[in-house]
């Protein structure tokens, strides 16, 4: 790790024409384990102290200031409906590629793996709140299976409903869609 402690993926070679590209960010939501392509990832760090923004959506967790670049929050555990996240010293974010990148918040870095041959998601029992709506792939795990998240559709999905909400609040003024944050002039006085 460098002096900032982070993980930097974004030099991992990734192969378009896969399935997934085998490499898997393996991280915990909620004390479950799922999957994130590495391909949509840019790093894993710690999470910085966090603005909290009102009259956002709970997932929604605020804004924190990565080397000088302003990312959104965004807890990925409250948007899927399956809990929430809290502050640990095990907590991390990864920090999503975009045209405005943003950060997912997460329990707990479990680990990089490269996974083949997926598996039928027909195979898992249950899938908890929301998260049957973004499977990319799911692959056995041992006697698990590792249920591999679609990030982009999940951040768009997010964008999505932000829009929604704010237009229906009179109170939150313009809309600020997911990874954008507003600035805010100070006049010369």
């Amino acid at each position: 790790m460098s002096s900032h402690q982070s993980l930097e993926l974004a030099g991992i070679e990734t192969q378009r024409g896969r399935q997934l590209g085998d490499q898997i960010i393996v991280a915990e939501l909620d004390g479950v384990s799922y999957g994130f392509p590495v391909e949509h990832l840019l790093e894993v760090e710690y999470v910085p102290n966090v603005a909290p923004v009102p009259h956002t959506a709970d997932w929604l967790h605020g804004v924190v200031n990565l080397r000088g670049a302003i990312l959104t929050l965004i807890d990925p555990a409250r948007l899927l409906e399956i809990g929430a996240w809290t502050r640990t010293p095990y907590s991390r974010m990864l920090v999503v590629g975009r045209e405005d990148p943003v950060a997912l918040a997460i329990g707990r870095l479990r680990g990089m793996g490269q996974f083949t041959d997926p598996v039928s998601p027909e195979l898992v029992e249950h899938m908890p709140g929301r998260v049957a709506e973004y499977v990319q792939a799911v692959f056995r795990d041992g006697d698990h299976f590792l249920i591999v998240l679609a990030v982009d559709r999940l951040l768009d999905d997010a964008d999505q409903f932000s829009n929604r909400t704010n237009e229906t609040r009179s109170v939150v003024g313009d809309h600020t869609p997911v990874g954008h944050v507003p600035v805010i002039e100070r006049g010369d006085s």
